[in-house]
């Protein structure tokens, strides 16, 4: 299937962006270092989007948002946005014009490599020492494959997993690793690759299913705050 018009969102770090693409070019792109603002943030920078690059939200064929792992109230935000705007496009259309896609956070990070040969480990920090993490291979041809699922690991496990791992290997993301946990070359990713792009959910989405707008759904991989709190009858304590 070929999709005209794709919107890329992606909140799932400090880091907002939107981009507005097709398949096969980018049409704009807009990203602001916000923190956690991103529903003050997002509306705007979207609507500015389509003013300037003289594209109407009706023409949207898909529209792609990180699902996670990353924080959970910028995800909420992000697929709230994509939900409400697919559905009205397609109320308004009388048809469902609009798909969805949520994309891994952490596989958006993995299409900043896109174009390369190369194996690159994508760490979003998640607390304290732990991190949100999978591997994935980039090919010349601008595939990208995935050589494990998201998972959340302490750093000493995925320290333990790259110094085992045989050949080249780039970090990508925003995990502070200590000093010294690796013993061996590693190459990382320089700061215009190192964050979550809404292209790089737009190039991931053309090759990945799509849903309609509520099945859309985030993908935390751990349990909110909310959800780990003991509670009684209805209060939590």
């Amino acid at each position: 299937m070929i999709f005209l018009l794709i919107l890329g969102i992606d909140t799932s770090g400090k880091t907002a962006s939107c981009a507005l693409c097709t398949q096969d070019s980018i049409i704009a792109q807009y990203s602001l270092a916000a923190g956690h603002t991103h529903s003050q943030v997002m509306p705007p920078m979207i609507k500015r989007i389509f003013e300037d690059s003289g594209r109407k939200v009706s023409e949207l064929d898909l529209i792609a948002v990180s699902c996670g792992p990353g924080s959970y109230t910028g995800l909420r935000i992000g697929i709230a946005t994509a939900k409400a705007m697919a559905f009205g496009i397609n109320e308004t259309a009388g048809e469902s014009k609009c798909s969805c896609c949520g994309v891994s956070a952490l596989l958006a990070l993995a299409y900043n490599f896109s174009g390369t040969d190369c194996t690159v480990c994508a760490a979003i920090h998640a607390r304290k020492n732990l991190a949100y993490t999978a591997m994935f291979r980039t090919h010349r041809d601008g595939t990208v494959e995935r050589l494990t699922e998201d998972a959340i690991f302490s750093e000493g496990e995925i320290a333990e997993r790259i110094n085992a791992f045989e050949g080249n290997i780039y970090m990508v993301g925003d995990m502070p690793f200590s000093e010294g946990i690796f013993h061996r070359p590693i190459g990382y990713a320089p700061m215009n690759l190192n964050t979550p792009s809404a292209v790089g959910i737009c190039m991931a989405a053309v090759n990945l299913p799509h849903t309609t707008p509520a099945e859309l759904m985030p993908a935390y991989l751990q349990q909110t705050l909310a959800e780990k709190m003991p509670y009684s009858k209805g209060q939590i304590k």
